[in-house]
């Protein structure tokens, strides 16, 4: 079995409610190599990967104010690592 290779990549963004912030947003690459099927189902049917984070994540909780999401470094199903890569834009 393989890893995950999950390249992303990080572009900033301005944030609309503030002319002086800015956001980074992550976002994976269609060509992300999955460890198994599992996983991969799993992500198409659950948005588990994060754009404020760049990682896949579990979500904890679920409340009025939004979602607690732990990062995950190993796949939930097989427990492969997943090795995240920042592509360069």
């Amino acid at each position: 079995m393989l890893c995950v290779d999950a390249l992303y990549t990080r572009i900033s963004r301005p944030d609309p409610n503030s002319e002086s912030k800015s956001y980074n947003d992550h976002t994976l690459s269609k060509n992300t190599i999955y460890c198994c099927t599992a996983f991969e189902e799993f992500c198409k049917m659950f948005p588990s990967w994060s754009y404020e984070l760049g990682r896949f994540t579990i979500v904890n909780t679920i409340s009025y104010d939004g979602t607690t999401q732990t990062p995950i470094s190993h796949c939930p199903f097989c427990g492969k690592k997943i090795k995240y890569k920042l592509k360069k834009v």
